[in-house]
């Protein structure tokens, strides 16, 4: 939906605001607190770092229109503005305008009509360290810039470009394009009669992943356009496959009647969300996900002669947004299916589980958080989800006599964890490992002591709940 509404703030609202004074040669700043943040949200001519430290704009304190540098002024401790300084890579003679900063903070984007440029005004890019400094400056290259203008530079949170330019293929003056790079290669496309008119687009900004503004003067006075793209440009399907590995054949056997629950979020941080059984090719079809969203999947089957361990695996859609050199890419709708196999492992007594490790601090039987965040995420995991099942711990330490007694401690701090956190103490047994049960026999390293004090566990027997 779009809707057109007067413009609020604009350059002279800005200059009033931010400036107390200004003479042809100096400039001095208002010493009270500013919104220059909201400013900077509604004006092309300034852009604040991530970390609101200092505000970049565009300033002109010369008698020639066509002569604007960039300033830089600094957020103080009693949250004042300090006075501003004209940054290094502004000459004088050029035009610098409409400045923008990445997400990250590291890079400076803004429009010039400088010197070995490709003509008119082009965009320009420049490192930005975290005080502020601009260094290494560079045109954009070609594909981006022509020999007329290119202007009002934006990247959004997805790292695309907006800019504005009446020297590519445009519907009138000022058209708004969109710059995307994949494997090197760089694609700028018109935005299209949604957003762009026979008159000037340009500024736009994006408040959101999915709505924004941008300025346009189509009804003969500039004004603000206001746009929410309310369905995604992708709609993302996943189907889960639920199956067993044949040891013979190496071939997935399917498991229907499984129960799979999805939940948002990771192992030690998930929201449920919904609980499906796969059907006779053991498969739950076409659950719609979100792109950057984290999942985990928690699969079981109760119905079958053979016992299967549950388990839960994490999936995430983040990096997995849809490639714009996808010849589907400017529909305005499609569907994206992804699909995952989940394997489940029978039920069987003496079998190694696959955990992850536990670390251990050289002589020191302390329960470290990273520890702490495996054993939730592995150990409590599959205890919580196997709640029949009988496990033995086994403890690795280096080939030192004393550490045979060393082990017996770290064993009492791991149980002693899990039952913490409500796990039966008849579920938990603890095995003192021999010199043969040692994973690393050779001279030892320092990598290889820190492998020898880990945790395994292995599945002894079945209570008789």
């Amino acid at each position: 939906m779009i809707k057109l509404s007067k413009l609020q703030h604009y350059w002279w609202f800005l200059y009033l605001c931010i400036f107390a004074s200004c003479t042809s040669h100096s400039l001095l700043f208002i010493k009270k607190p500013l919104d220059f943040e909201a400013l900077a949200q509604q004006h092309t001519n300034s852009a604040i770092a991530p970390d609101s430290a200092f505000i970049i704009f565009a300033y002109n304190n010369t008698t020639d229109p066509n002569d604007s540098d960039l300033f830089i002024a600094y957020r103080q401790s009693d949250k004042t503005w300090g006075t501003p300084k004209r940054l290094a890579i502004s000459f004088e003679k050029t035009d610098d305008i409409s400045p923008a900063i990445s997400r990250d903070g590291k890079r400076l984007y803004f429009s010039s009509n400088r010197i070995n440029g490709y003509g008119g005004y082009d965009i320009w890019v420049a490192r930005l360290d975290s005080t502020g400094k601009a260094y290494a400056t560079r045109n954009l290259g070609a594909k981006i810039n022509t020999p007329k203008d290119e202007k009002y530079p934006f990247i959004s949170s997805q790292r695309k470009l907006y800019f504005s330019s009446n020297g590519h293929q445009s519907k009138g003056k000022l058209d708004l394009f969109e710059a995307t790079r994949k494997n090197r290669k760089i694609n700028v496309k018109n935005l299209g009669n949604t957003f762009n008119s026979a008159a000037n687009e340009f500024g736009l900004v994006y408040l959101t992943d999915t709505s924004g503004y941008y300025y346009s003067d189509r009804k003969g006075k500039l004004d603000t356009v206001h746009f929410v793209n309310k369905t995604p440009r992708f709609r993302y399907f996943l189907t889960i496959k639920i199956v067993i590995e044949d040891t013979t054949t190496q071939r997935d056997i399917p498991l229907p009647n499984s129960t799979v629950d999805i939940y948002e979020g990771t192992f030690l941080n998930k929201k449920f969300l919904q609980r499906f059984t796969t059907d006779a090719q053991g498969l739950v079809r076409n659950f719609p996900v979100n792109p950057q969203k984290e999942y985990t999947i928690k699969a079981g089957n109760n119905v079958s002669n053979i016992k299967y361990l549950t388990t839960e695996e994490e999936y995430t859609m983040t990096g997995r947004e849809a490639d714009p050199d996808d010849p589907r890419y400017d529909q305005t709708i499609s569907d994206i299916h992804l699909e995952v196999s989940i394997y489940l492992k029978p039920l069987l007594i003496d079998t190694l589980v696959m955990a992850p490790i536990i670390y251990y601090d050289f002589k020191r039987w302390d329960i470290r958080p990273d520890a702490a965040k495996e054993l939730d995420k592995s150990v409590l995991t599959f205890l919580k989800n196997n709640p029949t099942v009988i496990v033995e711990l086994s403890y690795h330490t280096d080939l030192n006599n004393y550490n045979f007694h060393l082990s017996h401690k770290r064993s009492k701090s791991a149980v002693d964890y899990l039952i913490s956190k409500g796990v039966k103490a008849n579920r938990i047994k603890v095995k003192k490992c021999s010199k043969t049960d040692f994973k690393n026999q050779h001279i030892p390293s320092k990598v290889t002591y820190h492998k020898n004090r880990c945790t395994t566990i292995k599945i002894i027997g079945l209570t008789d709940e």
